[in-house]
């Protein structure tokens, strides 16, 4: 894959996302408008395009470019210190005859400053245990391209409604000092999608997904004469030392699963979604001769209630999610065969060596006080509760922990004038997480490994820290002139995290972001 593909992909969706905008110019929302819109949207949040004509959605189209600083020592280990993100994104809907057209896209490019151990994936917290780690800090140069799309077909008879909905993902990243990387990836899936109307208040709709990815890790030393230690990976501290240049590994997933949904729309509107889905990814070392590195069978259940009343000056929002993922990564012990009818690595064993399960369920509350299409306050809060617990079988290790973060936040919707509609959204989001059990345990034989003693145990303090956080947000908004339906809008972001944990110290968040609503 080379650069010039990603470059042409890019404005290539880029000039998409343009038409899109052009086509939809009839709705000129506010940004409390448009977050009101989306809030009352039933269908598409969940996985099923089909059932797009069912939500309270209009013809509208959003363009908005930022720059968000990130700076601090409370993250995670192989995050960086200091982080700098400059993102563009679309986003818009609109009907065509009896269609209904959905899409973003998002670009993003994204310094890391002084990341730890990660050495050879994109995003190490992604769920697969198997890759290199050094020890010395380096930058990593990201860019993230994102596009989502989801269509909703003309309706057949009084019963049935059909759609189809996906994303394409493309991402490359280089890491700066040796070893050096330079990694590919991408994404590709879609899900078709089916309506059965009971009558009008009752749906029942069905959808499935087929999923791709592939990860290619390319490491190389620039200074050619020393040689560089690293680590390859197999979880919870296991790990196996090199010296030299590193690895080539090739990173190949398939995903296939399923949704099921309910919804019921009379004097309020309730949404019953179940989503299964089953991932298997195989790590290869090397493309000329590959070897079996380890593979991972990663399943996630994805449950949600959602509820919401129909008032015209009040609206209540009430939600429930529950999310179970678990993940068995399977190690290989392989041989080179090097005679004449083949060449190449065979399996001699394979085994389940590492299990990661994590649970999460969280309860929400929102209130909104309305103003036609907007709303002048918005109240909520929520409670979320996580439990992590991964195991390495053989020698036995354990890393678990088991948080609860309760959460409230508001917003105030001012009209400073009603001449060119000139409002000011300001908001205000306060968490407090609080670790109720969790520790670390490694049965390996090479405690003096760093990736026992400073990237397992250090993540580890982090997931078992409590917190506090606080998170304020101010958007001044207008249209362009009286005759034009476009809102022009100027958005300043800016979280500060504070940990338990004295060592982990604290993080701060700067956003600036500048846009239109057609």
């Amino acid at each position: 894959m080379q650069r010039t593909t990603y470059k042409k992909q890019f404005f290539f969706w880029l000039f998409l996302s343009s038409v899109a905008i052009t086509s939809a110019q009839e709705a000129g929302l506010s940004p409390a408008a448009t977050e009101k819109m989306k809030m009352t949207w039933v269908w598409n949040q969940s996985s099923n395009a089909a059932g797009l004509k069912l939500d309270p959605s209009k013809n509208y189209a959003t363009l908005s470019g930022g720059y968000t600083l990130e700076n601090g020592n409370y993250h995670r280990v192989m995050e960086g210190d200091k982080n700098k993100s400059l993102t563009l994104n679309t986003e818009g809907g609109v009907n065509i005859r009896d269609f209904y057209f959905w899409g973003r896209f998002d670009y993003a490019r994204n310094v890391v400053k002084d990341a730890r151990f990660n050495a050879s994936l994109i995003n190490p917290y992604r769920g697969m245990p198997y890759f290199v780690a050094d020890t010395l800090s380096s930058d990593w140069n990201n860019q993230y391209y994102e596009l989502e799309y989801k269509i909703n077909f003309p309706a057949i008879g009084e019963k049935w409604l059909f759609g189809v909905g996906g994303e394409y993902y493309a991402y490359l990243a280089a890491k700066q000092r040796d070893i050096r990387t330079e990694n590919y990836a991408m994404k590709l899936s879609v899900r078709p999608g089916v309506i059965y109307s009971v009558n009008r208040g009752n749906h029942i709709g069905l959808n499935l997904e087929y999923g791709v990815f592939k990860e290619e890790s390319n490491m190389s030393n620039v200074n050619v004469y020393i040689d560089q230690p690293f680590y390859e990976l197999r979880g919870l501290g296991n790990a196996i030392i090199g010296i030299g240049s590193g690895r080539t590994t090739n990173y190949i997933r398939k995903s296939l699963g399923a949704g099921l949904q309910y919804h019921y729309s009379g004097s309020f509107d309730l949404m019953l979604t179940g989503n299964c889905l089953t991932s298997v990814e195989d790590a290869e070392v090397s493309f000329t001769n590959p070897r079996k590195e380890g593979t991972v069978i990663d399943r996630v259940w994805h449950q949600k209630a959602s509820f919401k009343t129909k008032g015209q000056d009040h609206t209540h929002y009430l939600d429930l999610e529950y999310m179970q993922r678990m993940v068995k990564g399977i190690e290989y012990i392989t041989k080179f065969d090097d005679t004449e009818t083949f060449k190449g690595y065979v399996t001699l064993y394979k085994s389940i060596r590492s299990t990661y399960a994590s649970k999460f369920l969280s309860v929400g509350y929102s209130w909104t006080k309305n103003q036609g299409d907007e709303y002048t306050y918005l109240l909520g809060g929520k409670v979320n509760y996580t439990d992590l617990d991964d195991n390495y079988l053989l020698p036995k290790s354990r890393k678990h922990a088991r948080n609860i973060t309760f959460e409230g936040f508001g917003k105030r919707n001012f009209t400073l004038s009603d001449k060119l509609s000139k409002k000011l959204l300001v908001g205000t989001r306060l968490i407090y997480g609080k670790n109720i059990d969790g520790g670390y345990l490694y049965g390996g034989a090479y405690k003096e490994y760093p990736i026992h003693s400073q990237l397992e145990k250090r993540d580890n303090e982090y997931d078992t820290s409590g917190f506090f956080a606080v998170h304020l947000s101010g958007v001044y908004s207008q249209k362009i002139n009286r005759s034009a339906d476009v809102n022009v809008y100027v958005r300043a972001d800016a979280s500060y995290a504070k940990a338990q944990n004295k060592s982990l110290g604290n993080r701060n968040i700067l956003s600036f972001s500048v846009g239109c609503n057609f």
